[in-house]
């Protein structure tokens, strides 16, 4: 499943929030991201990581498949329809397709319907 989703610069999104800048001073970009279940962190591809003015503030060793890699992480805020979190988010390789994973959807409350395929509104699961 598609949705509409603003990933924000996490940093700048935290001086707006303490009312140091206004929203349109917040860098973000606006995408359609894969909605991954199986991913439990979201993900942008670095092109766009780099749009809104984020860098890796962790690498973490993981194996997929038998081969070893090394993956980048950094922290963004996620809107989705009326809810936003902040959460880790992995750098992707330029151009790859945007992902809201678990994490994000059940830190603002959202479920999928299995019957529908849907997301829909519930309380966050902390």
């Amino acid at each position: 499943m598609r949705v509409r989703v603003t990933f924000y610069n996490a940093f700048d999104y935290m001086d707006f929030m303490a009312g140091k800048i206004p929203l349109r001073e917040v860098r973000s970009v606006e995408v359609e991201a894969e909605v991954e279940l199986g991913a439990s962190y979201s993900a942008l591809p670095r092109d766009l990581v780099e749009n809104i003015g984020l860098t890796a503030v962790q690498e973490v060793r993981r194996e997929v498949d038998g081969r070893r890699e090394t993956i980048q992480l950094t922290a963004a805020a996620v809107k989705l329809e009326d809810r936003t979190a902040l959460c880790p988010l992995i750098i992707r390789e330029r151009e790859s397709t945007p992902v809201v994973g678990a994490i994000v959807l059940d830190n603002m409350g959202y479920r999928v319907d299995p019957n529908t395929g849907k997301i829909t509104k519930g309380p966050p699961l902390l």
